[in-house]
């Protein structure tokens, strides 16, 4: 069985990493900003990870409420400057509105859904720290759930779509609900992301759910945005960068012993102080 290690170390380990990955992608986008359009997708899809990743720890982590809402507000502003740096665009009113959706938006959708899974009884911690009759799925997907959540970002597509491109009140409501399907998409995403890499099934083979979301999410943000195809391979670039960065944070959680279970409600297992918290039962 692989060992735990202590859920500060852990964040230590992730977060640092992070900054030093987004910090020279920053860095290195910005310098070539006109030459390489690439590095531009890739800080986007790192920063909208980074986004999904931080309202997992704020919902779910042990830490006192008030360090968790200020590191998550914090994060949030360092992102947000991180694709405002990047884009050279501390004077353009619409590339700072755009950086602060791409950011707030996923961040925003992420905490709603992580706090209705706290409220179905999550938890992310080591199977060895809870009663046997406590292993079980964290989060399971029901039939009627997917089914309701598209029909939600059809209409939010349909309307942005024709909406697109017309008077300036329009163009702002379409602008309005474009941002509420970026949050909507990678919320699904990392929450799927979640469920694949900490389930307690077969995780490899889970990934490919999220996996081929990221490609249908492509395709969703090339029609609502109105975009010429040949901006297909970007939009996945992006997409698809997203998931595997928190696929691959999360398979780090996972490495370092823990996993999402379903804790019983009479049930009250003893956690380490300052162990993660994360876990919600739903039907597939």
């Amino acid at each position: 069985m692989s060992r735990t290690i202590r859920p500060s170390r852990l964040f230590i380990i992730l977060a640092g990493s992070h900054l030093a990955v987004g910090g020279t992608l920053t860095l290195l986008a910005r310098e070539f900003y006109d030459d390489v359009e690439l590095l531009i997708v890739l800080l986007v899809g790192l920063v909208v990870a980074q986004a999904g990743l931080v309202s997992l720890w704020a919902v779910f982590s042990a830490d006192r409420r008030l360090f968790r809402w200020l590191g998550a507000s914090s994060a949030g502003l360092l992102l947000i400057g991180e694709l405002v740096t990047a884009g050279r665009s501390w004077h353009d009113a619409t590339q700072i509105f755009w950086a602060v959706i791409w950011v707030l938006a996923p961040l925003f959708l992420v905490v709603l859904l992580a706090l209705l899974l706290r409220r179905r009884n999550v938890r992310c911690t080591s199977p060895r720290e809870i009663p046997i009759a406590a292993s079980r799925e964290g989060i399971q997907f029901s039939i009627a759930h997917i089914l309701s959540l598209t029909f939600a970002v059809a209409v939010l597509l349909t309307v942005a779509r024709a909406l697109h491109g017309t008077n300036d009140l329009e163009s702002v409501v379409s602008a309005a609900l474009v941002a509420v399907l970026i949050g909507v998409l990678f919320a699904v995403q990392t929450i799927s992301c979640l469920w694949a890499t900490l389930g307690l099934g077969r995780w490899l083979w889970r990934l490919l759910l999220p996996l081929s979301l990221a490609a249908v999410g492509a395709g969703l943000l090339l029609y609502a945005g109105g975009d010429a195809a040949d901006r297909f391979a970007t939009l996945i670039g992006l997409t698809e960068g997203q998931t595997i960065v928190v696929i691959a944070t999360l398979i780090a959680v996972r490495l370092a012993g823990y996993r999402l279970i379903r804790q019983p409600r009479n049930s009250a297992p003893s956690l380490a102080p300052g162990a993660l918290s994360l876990s919600a039962t739903t039907r597939i």
